[in-house]
């Protein structure tokens, strides 16, 4: 899919589609906004994706680096 293409069906596309979209640098959350057919909810729901995706790349950095300062460790 390529990005003239999302942006020409943005009301066609789901959240989730569209949140993917975003993560994987088609387009951004402001072009999609800019193009008039993005609603508040499904902003909205695209917004709290990303944030959870966000989150949850946290946690598991945070994993990982506790992962690695054990195995730092002195036995």
């Amino acid at each position: 899919m390529n990005k003239q293409y999302i942006l020409d069906h943005v009301d066609e596309l789901s959240a989730e589609q569209l949140a993917n979209f975003v993560k994987q640098g088609f387009v951004t959350l402001d072009e999609l906004r800019t193009t008039g057919l993005l609603d508040s909810s499904k902003r909205i729901a695209i917004s709290r994706l990303l944030d959870a995706d966000k989150q949850e790349k946290q946690r598991a950095q945070v994993e990982r680096d506790k992962a690695d300062d054990e195995s730092w460790e002195i036995v």
